[in-house]
């Protein structure tokens, strides 16, 4: 990973932080991907961390991957407390979070699944209130 020292030397100047959920993969990868090329450091929450690998590298080492289940509170609370620290080592402020953790059911509400509903709540809505 690259140190903020030799980060602050290169091209861009860190700005701030910003948390992104849901990050491996489509919006939440790109948005990573420009905010970490527009100078900010980029908290990175996924549930598998081996995809944090290659977005480490595409963003030149600007990220922090962030273990993140937004369905469990101990998860939430690991990750606030993991954002903190980094925060704090790096002297930077936490300027904004995008949650983009969603679940993705295609069709028709009345063919789904009744499963669907208290689950579409706990990942797109409740998760981001915790």
């Amino acid at each position: 990973m690259t140190s903020l020292s030799s980060f602050e030397n290169s091209r861009y100047q860190i700005k701030g932080a910003v948390f992104i959920s849901a990050s491996s993969s489509g919006v939440g990868r790109v948005c990573a991907k420009i905010l970490a090329e527009k100078g900010f450091w980029v908290f990175t929450g996924l549930r598998n961390l081996d995809k944090a690998r290659s977005l480490q590298q595409e963003t030149g080492g600007n990220t922090t991957p962030i273990l993140l289940d937004v369905t469990k509170e101990d998860s939430i609370i690991s990750a606030a407390t993991q954002v903190a620290e980094v925060l704090s080592q790096k002297n930077l402020k936490l300027l904004g979070i995008i949650n983009n953790a969603c679940h993705e059911f295609h069709g028709p509400l009345e063919l789904l699944p009744i499963e669907f509903a208290p689950q579409e709540m706990e990942v797109s809505y409740l998760g981001s209130a915790e």
